[in-house]
């Protein structure tokens, strides 16, 4: 049972009618249609959760009212249509307020519609109280479920000459990625998600500079130090910058964290490295041996004596071998060095990372396991960015 763990703002801006409206909705039967964004003609798709909330209108007829937005990923089909599909953004927006002269126009209308949407996701909103509603939202966001879709356009008429493509999300399903496959990358631009979201940072700035309404400035100030502390714009770099319009800049100019180049465990067995290196074993104990070439001989001795020490058999217990070609069979045969054991970790698992040349760590989600090699891919999970070849060792435990 998902329980609240904070005062809602939401509650308090639409509590009573929407309380109302969740009781009347909370038992209805799913159905099932929404807008979106893609190709027309997808049927059977499958996208995956990345964003869910209710948040403010920042701009427009309804600045200062909540609204509901959910945001998936195309994960399947890859293509369709000649037009590349996997990693573009289906959304859905849905005002929390009146909205005269639309197909939904009250906030009743809407509550009812969200709560449809949230049980096409998982959610068992007949065992739901109003309050928890937002706790809710979190906890499937956290969950990042993959849900079927499909897309439609509807024929062009003279009042809709160019008809816009609609999607139906269809619901929760399950998806298995392939072993060792990236996941998908969120292809959507920085102002494509602004606009989704009702944020600008353009909106931001202006209204940090205005004088007229100090709260509103204030409250946008503060919005921007947080966006820009997130892309790792500490507060003193911030505040070096002398206009919010220049923060703003700065902000959508700020460089990806850099993923590194890691160290693949080397697999090679000893005969391989023999071979690459033009010095066999085999080859070792037969000059130890040739007693017609007393200087080769004792070169071969040595360099035996070395790679017998260098795997662990001193000086004594190499002596105790009372031939060459056993002394190469004693190093072939002797056990790696043990280091210390790392559980592996689990597709799916959670970490913290610290990503080379990264100031800080950061929380990565397993996406491959490469066992033979002690590695992994690992995701950002808030800028979605891959790290590929991550050894078991840089992961530690959230």
């Amino acid at each position: 049972m998902v329980r609240r763990t904070r005062k809602s703002g939401l509650a308090a801006k639409i509590g009573k009618r929407a309380k109302s409206s969740h009781d009347a909705h909370k038992d209805d039967t799913t159905t099932y249609s929404a807008g979106g964004d893609l190709p027309a003609g997808i049927v059977g798709g499958v996208a995956q959760l990345v964003d869910l909330k209710f948040d403010v209108f920042k701009k427009g007829d309804n600045k200062g009212e909540y609204y509901f937005y959910a945001a998936g990923v195309a994960k399947s089909p890859k293509e369709f249509g000649g037009m590349h599909v996997e990693g573009l953004r289906t959304s859905i927006t849905e005002p929390m307020c009146d909205t005269p002269g639309r197909a939904r126009e009250t906030v009743e209308d809407h509550y009812g519609w969200v709560l449809n949407e949230l049980r096409k996701l998982g959610v068992d909103t007949s065992e739901l109280e109003f309050e928890d509603i937002e706790a809710a939202v979190e906890a499937v966001k956290e969950e990042r479920p993959h849900f079927r879709f499909r897309t439609w356009q509807g024929k062009p008429s003279k009042q809709f000459p160019n008809p816009r493509v609609n999607s139906d999300w269809r619901g929760a399903c399950e998806f298995e990625e392939e072993e060792g496959e990236d996941d998908v990358v969120d292809e959507t631009t920085e102002e494509e998600e602004e606009a989704e979201e009702g944020e600008s940072l353009d909106d931001l700035a202006a209204a940090a500079e205005n004088e007229e309404d100090e709260k509103s400035a204030k409250a946008a100030q503060a919005r921007l130090g947080e966006l820009a502390e997130a892309v790792g714009i500490d507060e003193e770099a911030a505040e070096a910058i002398d206009t919010w319009p220049g923060l703003v800049e700065a902000i959508r100019n700020a460089p990806e964290e850099e993923g590194g180049e890691y160290d693949v465990v080397d697999e090679t067995t000893k005969e391989e490295e023999e071979a690459e290196e033009g010095e066999s074993l085999d080859d070792l104990a037969a000059a130890a041996e040739n007693e017609e070439d007393e200087k080769s001989a004792k070169a071969a001795q040595a360099r035996l004596g070395e790679l017998a020490e260098a795997v662990g058999i001193d000086e004594e217990a190499a002596e105790a071998i009372d031939t060459w070609p056993g002394l190469v069979e004693a190093i072939r045969n002797a056990p790696e060095e043990e280091g210390e054991e790392v559980e592996p970790p689990q597709k799916g698992d959670v970490f913290s990372f610290k990503p080379p040349k990264a100031r800080k760590a950061v929380n990565v989600e397993i996406t491959a396991i490469f066992t033979g090699k002690r590695t992994c891919n690992a995701k950002n999970l808030d800028t979605n960015k891959l790290y590929r070849s991550v050894s078991w060792d840089d992961l530690k435990d959230v």
